[in-house]
């Protein structure tokens, strides 16, 4: 069994299997598709929400906007 593990750290499988436990693969390109499609309706339907004034502009930082930001965009 020494033997076996010296084998396999010298040939430095171990490490390589470790690095490839936590990679996230790439999402595949219709995932990529979905993926801004439904961004692109989300940023829509917020639109929408505060044009009719059922949601307040918001930050960057998470804070509502001023009120002549709001009149502007309006």
């Amino acid at each position: 069994m020494r033997r076996f593990s010296r084998k396999v750290q010298s040939t430095g499988m171990f490490k390589r299997n470790k690095k490839r436990q936590f990679r996230e693969k790439q999402p595949t390109r219709t995932q990529r598709r979905e993926s801004a499609i439904r961004r692109e309706r989300m940023r829509k339907e917020d639109e929408y929400l505060i044009r009719i004034g059922k949601k307040e502009v918001v930050t960057k930082f998470g804070k509502p906007a001023k009120k002549s930001t709001q009149q502007k965009k309006s």
